[in-house]
């Protein structure tokens, strides 16, 4: 989200990146949940990584699960309360940013996600493919905000974050199946 914020400001105009900036003051209340999950997962992930596989692989199974459920139940609500949400935090002239709120919220189900699945790797001392996966990802980021903010604005923002979460999602999630073995 940082990295697109700050290029909204480079290629993008100030009410755009103002509508983004708004919608991501919303999403950073919620994005702290999947990292908490995470980092209470991680002692069980690391001590089933040290003594057991297959129950590194179930745990990894149960988290994502959950983390999908609580995700689509978080993204159905924000949905419905987009607008009244960014009208709360910034007054009626951020109705707007109610629309980008919607699009950006999907990037929670990717975020629940990697993190589980990063905390796995660190748990597997796969630091290294964490550093190359999140290095691509932030490239793929960047030029999707390259390519969708200059037509779209803020909605091109928020679509790009998506497109960048889900893509980091993506990219280690085909790491974890060479460090645990098959997954789901």
């Amino acid at each position: 989200f940082r990295l697109v914020i700050i290029l909204m400001s480079l290629i993008s105009n100030p009410q755009q990146t103002g509508y983004f900036g708004g919608s991501l003051r919303a999403m950073e209340n919620v994005v702290i949940m999947p990292i908490l999950v995470a980092g209470v997962a991680l002692p069980l992930l690391a001590a089933a990584a040290r003594d057991d596989l297959a129950r590194l692989r179930y745990a990894i199974g149960g988290l994502s699960e959950g983390a999908v459920i609580a995700g689509v139940l978080v993204i159905l609500v924000t949905v419905r309360a987009a607008e009244p949400v960014m009208m709360l935090i910034g007054g009626h002239a951020f109705r707007p940013a109610g629309a980008v709120l919607r699009i950006q919220v999907v990037a929670l189900l990717f975020i629940a996600l990697y993190q589980l699945w990063t905390a796995a790797l660190l748990a597997l001392g796969r630091q290294r493919e964490l550093i190359f996966t999140n290095a691509l990802a932030l490239v793929g980021l960047a030029v999707f905000a390259v390519v969708l903010v200059p037509p779209l604005g803020a909605k091109g923002g928020a679509a790009a974050s998506v497109l960048g979460d889900a893509l980091l999602a993506s990219l280690i999630y085909w790491r974890l199946p060479a460090a645990v073995g098959r997954l789901m």
